[in-house]
């Protein structure tokens, strides 16, 4: 793979369905004490990855999983252990991204969000699992190429929206929310809690399938460029779903529920046609997200538990982890339904 495609998974990987809703709301909701920790918290974990981990990985390229790479380390059993915590985390990770496709269908079609759930999950699961890594790499840059095109036209629409670009500044600079001296005095602690979560942000993530396209890298020098361009994409990105955010607290400031601002935004703002396509790039972010985890955590539950525990259904490896991805997506539905209903 190409640096400039593994960049392009790496971002679509990472930016999921859930973030376009939370960090809308939580921009709303706090201001730039979230935007700054927010934004710059992603830039930063990945340019350390880029910077300060990619050359020390060389020993690592080619392994089929981050629990391989922690087996080589430290033996069998953390590689076991290092399985079983990634399935639980990734799991959950799914379940969050079907949740997000469940709410995109009740806002599309007036469905219940349950039929959204089962409909996302078997569209997902089947083609992680029948594709393989090439076709789950390819997918996420054609869904990339999707709502990146989408989020700037949508944040474009609600720039029109506002009559005047001055009364906007001049808000801005009044509203306690973007007070930069308030927002970094960390002696208050709603500066101080903002300032630990920019903290919590920056720590990088090594999940299975960020470690995953790690591991796809051809040397050290294209995993660190790889990880600087997917930062610098992935900080613009969120920084015009911030500026969606502020135009919405200006002109919409009555907005009782925070959680509900994306819905605002789609279904105010937004005309017919463009509400469609912007229900589309949501769920780009959605699948690029899950079908990424999907296939890195086949890869675990088969090469990294299943065998080192002489654990074998299906003797061929490839087919034993297309049937453990059809068991992960009906977890992950499983999981996600419980927690909607």
């Amino acid at each position: 793979f190409s640096t400039a495609t593994i960049a392009a998974t790496l971002v679509a990987t990472w930016i999921g369905g859930e973030d376009f809703f939370s960090h809308l709301a939580e921009s709303y909701n706090n201001g730039l004490y979230f935007i700054w920790a927010g934004a710059i918290g992603y830039l930063v974990s990945f340019l350390l990855v880029g910077y300060l981990f990619a050359p020390r990985m060389g020993e690592f390229l080619g392994k089929l999983s981050i629990a391989e790479a922690m087996g080589s380390l430290y033996g069998k059993h953390v590689r076991i252990i290092t399985a079983i915590a990634g399935f639980i985390g990734t799991s959950g990770i799914i379940a969050v991204q079907l949740n997000v496709a469940g709410l995109l269908f009740e806002y599309s079609l007036g469905l219940d969000k349950i039929y959204g759930i089962i409909v996302a999950g078997i569209i997902i699961t089947l083609y992680s699992s029948l594709g393989g890594i090439k076709s789950v790499t390819f997918t996420d840059i054609i869904q990339l190429m999707t709502f990146c095109t989408i989020i700037p036209t949508l944040g474009f629409v609600v720039l029109n929206a506002v009559d005047s670009v001055d009364t906007l500044m001049n808000n801005l600079v009044t509203n306690p929310l973007f007070d930069y001296r308030k927002v970094f005095d960390f002696r208050e602690p709603k500066s101080l809690y903002y300032l630990f979560l920019f903290c919590y942000i920056a720590i990088p993530a090594f999940n299975p399938a960020i470690f995953q396209r790690i591991a796809m890298a051809k040397n050290t020098t294209q995993v660190k460029y790889s990880f600087i361009s997917a930062g610098f994409a992935c900080f613009f990105i969120i920084l015009i779903i911030y500026w969606i955010s502020i135009i919405l607290l200006f002109s919409r400031p009555d907005i009782v529920t925070p959680s509900e601002v994306g819905k605002h935004v789609i279904f105010d703002y937004s005309y017919i046609g463009l509400r469609g396509l912007t229900l589309a790039g949501i769920m780009a972010m959605v699948m690029s997200t899950a079908d990424s985890y999907v296939n890195s955590t086949s890869v675990l539950i088969v090469h990294d538990f299943c065998k080192p525990l002489k654990i074998s259904f299906i003797r061929n490896e490839l087919n034993f982890s297309r049937l453990v991805s059809l068991f992960i997506g009906m977890f992950s539905m499983l999981l996600a339904m419980r927690s909607g209903s």
